[in-house]
């Protein structure tokens, strides 16, 4: 018997499964086939993908044609892998049961239709500190040509409803490169293929962590004491942590003094330590000190934070303290003298006293007289003895605005009359620098034929010369604040080379030669040989001036006193 024809519909690329039963308990196991097209009086047809025995598979026209199922408990289902268009059609499966006319027939027919494409396999191909290359395997397109890649990327630690979506990547393209990434940031990748009938399933999702860049903050609540007239204490708080860029190894420790009696800074020291504080010790004393506290990674070192100008104190002499020295004075010695008898010629009266008689107190001895009795009465002071000690000397410093110190100029590269530099700000001064100012010029010219371009920004650390003629060139640089310019910078001497690899002579290299192999003179030639002449002349008339002042003098002299008319001599006026 045959049963009725079952629609199945499969997409591109799927695996679909065409169901074919028999009981087994009741016959055994028996033979029977797959086949294409509807199924014939006897046998499977022409196009037979698949036989059995009973037992086992014997032949198989595909290996994308497979049973899968129990065979035996009678489930003989044909699974076709990765459908294609190519397999739509009817199929017909034959089970052949003992006797006329008793094989048991199923036909089926199965409609293949385009569906979304498979996912691709994702790969990372390279990482760098801000971007992250990725490659791909495109899979089966789902009978659909792709039209385009998607890819989305987030942080590890988020969900998926926090990515970030790349849109719009070509078919053909198989690797592409995600900018604009954190450094030292772990990111999840994932791509989606897209076609004509919507999107495939997520790709493989690939962990990757970019690599370490020199930080991009400064230092934090940076505090600068100082502790005497020889060190500062300098402490700071790392930079935030998304513009850390990486693992903070330590931290790049810049000063340098201020010179008062020649207006300029000294040269820069430095000090790299793995903590947030530091003691620079050996220090000057009373002096003004210039602070740059810089972050570090593996990649580099960071921008600076420059501190504001701290004073070392001021040395005080060493004076010696004497103990103090307590006078008592000494207790006033009293004497006492008895009263002398009284002389009566006569019966003596008795004496008659308003009141006792006083005693004679002597306040001292008399000089040249040592007392005979001494009563001494100590009398000391009560009062505890003052000493007097300097008080502390307190400083109070200021700090006036000067013009910012020259930048430290760099060459980069020197390339088809092209000149690369690079350059470091100083000390700003103590206000924020507005821009900076380059000059250049030939060698042996002065520098009032000088080129300069003007307006650098304070965030332009890099500049390029271009079309430069070949000669050798002196470069130097200038920083600008609302305190006016600095001094120039250190003067790079480069060589931009002509085609045969030296400079060219000539209106912008070394001066032009003469007829005789020498510069030639004029504009071009050294200026003392037009200069000697006329100071000789100068020196000659300055000599024949001054011999004949002191000839003239002399003949004064020789000749007596001189007295003008009318006039008195000095000795009466």
């Amino acid at each position: 018997m045959v049963g009725f024809c079952l629609l199945v519909t499969a997409s591109v690329g799927q695996d679909v499964t065409l169901r074919c039963s028999y009981d087994v308990k009741h016959y055994g196991g028996l033979a029977m086939c797959w086949g294409r097209g509807p199924i014939p009086s006897r046998g499977c047809g022409d196009e037979v993908v698949l036989r059995t025995d009973g037992s086992v598979v014997v032949s198989s026209a595909s290996e994308r044609y497979q049973l899968k199922g129990e065979m035996g408990q009678g489930d003989v289902s044909l699974t076709v892998m990765q459908v294609m268009d190519s397999d739509s059609g009817v199929y017909g499966c034959r089970i052949n049961i003992p006797g006329w006319f008793n094989d048991h027939k199923h036909e089926m027919r199965l409609n293949v239709v385009a569906g979304p494409p498979h996912p691709v396999k994702l790969e990372v191909r390279e990482v760098k500190e801000k971007t992250i290359t990725i490659q791909w395997t495109p899979g089966p397109d789902g009978g659909s040509p792709v039209t385009s890649y998607r890819t989305d990327f987030k942080n590890k630690t988020t969900s998926w409803d926090t990515a970030l979506t790349t849109e719009g990547i070509g078919p053909a393209q198989t690797h592409v490169t995600l900018i604009d990434m954190r450094p030292n940031k772990g990111y999840e990748i994932r791509m989606f293929a897209i076609n004509s009938v919507g999107l495939s399933e997520a790709s493989n999702v690939v962990a990757v962590t970019t690599r370490e860049a020199a930080p991009e903050g400064v230092p934090l609540d940076v505090q600068l004491q100082a502790l005497g007239p020889r060190s500062i204490k300098l402490t700071w708080k790392p930079p935030r942590m998304e513009l850390r860029n990486g693992v903070l190894r330590g931290y790049l420790i810049r000063y340098r003094a201020y010179d008062s009696a020649g207006r300029q800074f000294r040269q820069w020291l430095q000090e790299s330590v793995p903590a947030t504080s530091v003691v620079l010790n050996n220090l000057r004393a009373g002096t003004q000190y210039t602070v740059m506290v810089q972050a570090r990674t593996v990649a580099g070192v960071g921008p600076p934070f420059n501190a504001p100008p701290c004073y070392t104190l001021q040395e005080v002499p060493r004076t010696s303290i004497e103990e103090p020295t307590v006078s008592v004075p000494a207790p006033e010695p009293t004497v006492s003298v008895p009263a002398p008898e009284p002389t009566v010629s006569g019966p003596a009266p008795e004496p008659t006293v308003s009141g006792p008689a006083p005693e004679p107190t002597v306040s001292g001895p008399a000089p040249g007289h040592i007392p005979t009795a001494l009563s001494p009465v100590p009398t000391t002071s009560t009062e505890e003895p003052t000493v007097s000690v300097p008080a502390t000397e307190h400083i109070t410093t200021t700090f006036s605005p000067v013009a910012p110190d020259p930048p430290l100029l760099e060459l980069l590269e020197v390339k088809d009359k092209q000149v690369s530099l690079r350059w470091m700000s100083g000390f700003d001064g103590g206000v924020a620098i507005t821009s900076y100012d380059l000059e250049y010029k030939v060698e042996n010219k002065p520098w009032d034929s000088t080129q300069r371009f003007g307006g650098f920004s304070l965030n332009q650390t890099e500049t390029t010369i271009i079309e430069m003629h070949p000669s050798t060139y002196n470069i130097r640089m200038f920083a600008r604040s609302s305190m006016g310019s600095s001094q120039a910078s250190n003067v790079r001497a480069e060589e931009v080379a002509g085609q045969d690899g030296h400079p060219a002579a000539g209106q912008d290299g070394h001066p032009a030669a003469g007829q005789d192999g020498h510069p030639a003179a004029g504009q071009g030639g050294h200026p003392a040989a037009v200069a000697g002449p006329v100071v000789l002349v100068v020196l000659l008339v300055a000599v024949g001036l001054v011999v004949a002042w002191r000839v003239r003098r002399d003949s004064w002299f020789t000749k007596g006193p001189q007295r003008f008319r009318n006039a008195e001599p000095l000795s009466e006026l």
